[in-house]
């Protein structure tokens, strides 16, 4: 099997590097930053309903490590790699290692574009609820250049597994998707860098692109699907 479309990938390496150009407005700090992500557990309103928090909306459809929600994507931990690189991107791999599947997300196709298109089918499996070996990243964050106070940003971004691809606006031809929301929600003070983000697809902005993607890199439009999630992403203490 292929680990990821990431690593297959100098041919969709230079659409990365362009987008990231052409999208991201202000430079990073050219450094990268090691850092932890921590994904929403598998909810997006919740209310007390008898002793405990229940879902009362509809689950992430991008949810977290089978540890659960408290798990931490942590750098370096679990060969795990996630950070803001040198260009200011987030960038979460869950599985450095590409003889094993260590880490991955839970995604799920149900809440597809329109209703009766249900989840994908290629060659006799459904691709539905499933864990998978995850390569993320943003286009036109610019992460390391947020400071506390600053507007919400919204970019692109694209989460590679195993022969395929989730879009949101990862490319700016996908105008029938939606891009994601990033936030700073922690900083020392209102005129230091950011070192706490939320990455968001914000309800109801959620729409993503599913592709099929070829050893050649080549795509096919497997549709559009809905897929609330929210990771937050915190700088590691040096």
């Amino acid at each position: 099997m292929i680990r990821r479309i990431g690593i297959i990938a100098c041919i969709l390496g230079m659409i990365l590097a362009t987008t990231t150009l052409a999208l991201a407005g202000q430079k990073g700090s050219g450094i990268s930053i090691p850092t932890t992500a921590a994904f929403r557990n598998n909810c997006f309103w919740q209310d007390w309903v008898g002793f405990e928090f229940e879902c009362i909306g509809p689950p992430d459809r991008i949810g977290s490590d089978p540890n659960g929600g408290s798990f931490a994507y942590t750098n370096g931990v679990g060969e795990v790699k996630v950070i803001i690189d040198a260009a200011g991107e987030f960038v979460l791999d869950t599985n450095t290692n590409t003889g094993r599947i260590n880490r991955s997300l839970y995604v799920d196709f149900r809440a597809s574009d329109p209703p009766e298109a249900g989840p994908p089918h290629h060659d006799n499996w459904t691709l539905g609820y499933g864990w998978v070996d995850a390569y993320v990243i943003t286009a036109g964050g610019a992460f390391s250049a947020m400071r506390y106070g600053d507007d919400a940003r919204w970019v692109g971004l694209a989460v590679n597994f195993p022969y395929w691809s989730i879009h949101f606006r990862y490319l700016p031809s996908e105008t029938d998707t939606d891009p994601v929301q990033v936030t700073c929600v922690g900083a020392i003070s209102s005129d230091s860098p950011c070192d706490t983000w939320d990455i968001e697809a914000v309800p109801p902005y959620t729409k993503a692109k599913l592709l099929l993607v070829s050893r050649k890199g080549q795509t096919e439009d497997y549709g559009n699907f809905y897929m609330p999630f929210k990771v937050t992403v915190r700088k590691l203490t040096q």
